[in-house]
């Protein structure tokens, strides 16, 4: 059930209070002669830019029960981190560059009854002990404890001067380590107690907080919801698509911030959900009919075709995503008649890798909406790959790159001459992705990347928030570079849905809001197929008809065409109407299986073998010279400029062959290392 504006101003007051109690360190059941024993001023450090008792902006809960809660402030140099545990013996917090302990960067420290506190740098070589660093790059900003919980204020530079043992922290996923026990340390013993508690958290550490608008008259808001979709019990992966209208509205409106609705339970199932508007001719009569169905399978056989008119997305949302806010001088706006969309698809790609049975869900998504316009109209725009089979990546490849590129090509004819703003973007891979980067190309030379994660992790996909605007101006080239490790796999991976194939994405929120929606490639696969020895194919077939829709469509005029999309339709209509439920039949998508319908012709060696029969022979990947070979045709190489589409997906450049560009790279000034405040080993009130 939505809540009211007044309701939801009621919540807001009661998470300030709840706020407000955790940054004091107050719990219901402390006693306040405890509570208030701090430190001894000795043993605290106050940092220049900080007071010790200020509210940091980000905070977050590290483990499901809500005892170990941690907060921070990035700074320039350095970043303040509290914690608050609910527990009297040790606390851990540590940066690991695989979420395990070994090669971790930890801070460990306690406080005992009579209120002296430790906090010493260690480092972690395996799951043992960790071990004290010779040098101690953190600095003691304020300790205490009380009936329940340790807290603990404490400052650490981004870059310490410590090479051997420190980790820098980035702009980078950050794999956030804790750990925690009832039990203080003998500060004579070799090792520390075992912990009770630990765990890991991917985060963004040098984020902006995001700001959802707060409750006021003019900030409405609107839930799509899946109508309690049933996950079949023999898929590991299911997408499912929903069409809604927006409410009624006389006047422009703009949508100004979203935030995920996964109920708890089946938080492990939703692992992304897309929000497109739907741009098409006659709008109301095409879809109107659809609103008040439950659903279908996306990309399926019983997907209305005019559905695949619904690509631009209003809303990105990824698995430990928290939701996003536009800044307070852009909003997309809301409606056909003001530039916007009436109708919506509403994506979501549910993982059920165990096949859990009778799962039932209807997440979705807030939208927050408001008839106080902003000073400009903003929109999305999809850039790198489309997920399509023509993504392979080979199996037992550390790093292998997949590119996609927005060309001159494109953005010389699709974007306004004032060029546009980046605001923010989400990165997108599945299982195999280790880094995902946006380049930045003009006039022959690189510019800083406008988007970049060299740790991406699967299970964290919060957009991230440009720290500076950043314009793109036409005759640009765009290249999303992904990197991804199969080392574990003994066959190839394709693009495609399912969260064991893989995607390459980018979805940036800009402004003014651009014509172009979409802006991808493909790899020249004549150059691919030549650089794992296929000289030739017979016609047609399966790589040559890559378009699901035109491949039902089937051969003929373009009148006979229109004919066969209209009575498509319409059969697909009443089978959903017949339908009656989101339990309906539904099958695997895998797009990959058109390679088994590709057959090589030329050379004699291979004749009639299919091309995913030739791209699963293991041999063929343990050929040096073939790897090489096939790396530089897929990613560095000749390239398709295959997309270059409108809101309604129509094409504003023609597809055209490139070859990758030349260019002077970009060099990142190197960060100075930075001491911490003090360095004794132990920190003792």
């Amino acid at each position: 059930m939505a809540l009211t504006v007044g309701a939801k101003a009621t919540l807001l007051a009661l998470c300030c209070t709840v706020a407000t109690a955790l940054s004091t360190g107050h719990h219901p059941d402390a006693d306040d002669d405890v509570l208030h024993r701090h430190v001894r001023d000795e043993g605290t450090s106050h940092h220049p830019d900080m007071d010790v008792h200020e509210p940091l902006i980000h905070s977050v809960q590290l483990d499901d029960e809500g005892r170990y809660v941690l907060s921070w402030t990035p700074l320039d140099d350095d970043v303040i981190f509290e914690v608050q545990v609910a527990a009297l013996g040790y606390v851990g917090l540590g940066f690991s560059p695989t979420g395990g302990m070994t090669g971790a960067d930890i801070i460990l420290g306690w406080v005992t009854e009579d209120g002296n506190v430790t906090l010493t740098d260690r480092y972690a070589k395996g799951d043992g002990s960790p071990l004290l660093d010779a040098s101690q790059d953190v600095t003691l900003m304020s300790g205490r404890r009380n009936a329940t919980h340790t807290t603990m204020r404490f400052s650490r530079p981004w870059v310490t001067c410590d090479d051997l043992h420190d980790l820098p922290i980035t702009a980078d996923t950050v794999r956030v380590i804790y750990a925690f026990d009832d039990e203080i340390p003998d500060a004579s013993a070799p090792n520390l107690p075992y912990h009770d508690h630990r765990g890991t958290k991917s985060l963004y550490l040098k984020e902006a907080p995001v700001e959802m608008p707060p409750a006021s008259g003019d900030v409405l808001h609107w839930e799509v919801l899946a109508p309690n979709v049933h996950l079949p019990n023999n898929l590991t992966t299911l997408y499912w698509c929903k069409l809604f209208r927006m409410p009624e509205l006389r006047t422009k409106h703009h949508f100004i911030a979203s935030e995920p609705v996964i109920s708890k339970v089946n938080k492990q199932y939703v692992h992304h959900m897309l929000f497109y508007e739907c741009h098409i001719d006659d709008s109301s009569s095409r879809l109107q009919r659809y609103v008040d169905q439950p659903g279908v399978q996306c990309y399926g056989p019983d997907m209305p075709l005019s559905w695949y008119r619904c690509g631009r997305p209003l809303v990105a949302w990824g698995t430990g995503g928290e939701g996003e806010a536009l800044p307070p001088h852009v909003g997309t706006p809301l409606g056909e008649e003001w530039n916007g969309a009436t109708y919506f698809m509403l994506e979501i790609h549910y993982n059920n890798p165990t096949m859990t049975p009778d799962v039932i869900d209807s997440s979705g998504l807030r939208l927050f909406y408001t008839s106080t316009l902003r000073q400009h109209d903003s929109g999305t725009l999809e850039l790198g790959l489309p997920p399509r089979p023509t993504l392979i990546v080979p199996p037992q490849s550390a790093e292998f790159r997949a590119v996609g590129h927005c060309s001159p090509a494109c953005t010389s004819q699709a974007l306004p001459a004032g060029g546009l703003q980046v605001l923010a973007g989400i990165l997108h891979a599945h299982l195999l992705g280790r880094a995902v980067t946006l380049r930045h190309i003009r006039d022959g030379k690189e510019l800083p990347p406008i988007l970049a994660d060299h740790h991406y992790d699967f299970n964290y996909q919060q957009k991230r928030q440009l720290a500076k605007e950043v314009t793109i101006l036409p005759g640009d080239h765009l290249i999303v570079t992904c990197s991804y490790d199969s080392t574990h796999r003994l066959q190839p991976t394709f693009g495609g849905l399912s969260t064991n194939e893989e995607m390459c994405l980018v979805y940036l929120t800009v402004y003014p809001r651009p014509a172009l929606s979409k802006c991808q490639s493909e790899p020249d696969m004549p150059a691919v197929f030549h650089s794992v020895g296929v000289e030739s194919f017979y016609p047609e077939t399966g790589g040559t008809k890559m378009s699901l829709p035109n491949r039902a469509l089937g051969a003929g005029s373009q009148e006979e065409r229109m004919k066969n999309m209209a009575a498509m339709e319409e059969a697909q209509y009443r089978k959903m109407v017949a339908s009656k439920n989101t339990d309906m039949h539904v099958n695997d998508i895998i797009f990959y299986q058109l390679w088994n319908e590709t057959i090589i012709k030329e050379p004699y060696a291979l004749q009639n073998m299919t091309f995913l029969q030739l791209l699963n022979e293991r041999n063929l990947w343990q050929d040096p010279k073939i790897l090489a070979d096939f790396q530089r045709a897929s990613s560095d190489s000749t390239f398709v400029q295959e997309f270059c589409l409108d809101s309604k997906m129509k094409q504003l450049a023609e597809p055209s062959l490139h070859h990758y560009p030349v260019f002077e790279p970009y060099v990142a000034p190197a960060k100075d290392c930075v001491a911490a405040k003090q360095h004794p080993k132990e920190i003792t009130g």
